[in-house]
């Protein structure tokens, strides 16, 4: 209410209004309080729900921690490295194995596809042209050989 407004009503109406006015306000502190009364024992459940949230998120990053320091021990188990320990400097530090020869020099068969035909052939007690691959890969190769003869 403003000054302007009290002055042009009489004093029992002033009094009147001052009293609404006051029970309105009483209203609607003791719903603000209320509400606030409301709001304190939610904040309170939000909270347990943090902590536990914050619990479960610890314990995940643990387990995560853990399957990262497992993956790094598989890897380094699985993929060694073979380091030198002289300190020469005209050679890498890290050695590696040469590939094997090919049996046959500008092949396209490496030597696991003469391996397999040697087992099979053992194993099933067959001629070496008997099986398929032998038999394309003798045609090719003397094919091959025909070629460089011209």
């Amino acid at each position: 209410m403003s000054i302007l407004h009290l002055g042009w009503n009489p004093v029992g109406q002033q009094l009147d209004s001052l009293q609404a006015l006051v029970e309105e306000l009483r209203r609607d502190v003791m719903e603000l309080r209320a509400e606030n009364a409301e709001l304190r024992r939610e904040a309170g459940y939000w909270k347990s729900m943090h902590a536990r949230a914050v619990e479960r998120n610890t314990k995940l990053q643990g387990e995560l921690d853990e399957a990262k320091a497992e993956i790094r021990q598989l890897k380094a188990e699985r993929f060694k490295r073979y380091r030198r320990t002289c300190k020469c400097t005209d050679q890498p530090q890290t050695v590696t194995a040469a590939l094997p020869p090919k049996l046959l020099p500008k092949s396209i068969y490496g030597t696991s596809v003469w391996v397999h035909l040697l087992l099979e052939k053992f194993q099933l007690r067959l001629s070496m042209c008997s099986t398929r691959l032998a038999t394309t890969m003798c045609r090719n190769h003397t094919s091959a050989k025909r070629s460089q003869e011209c």
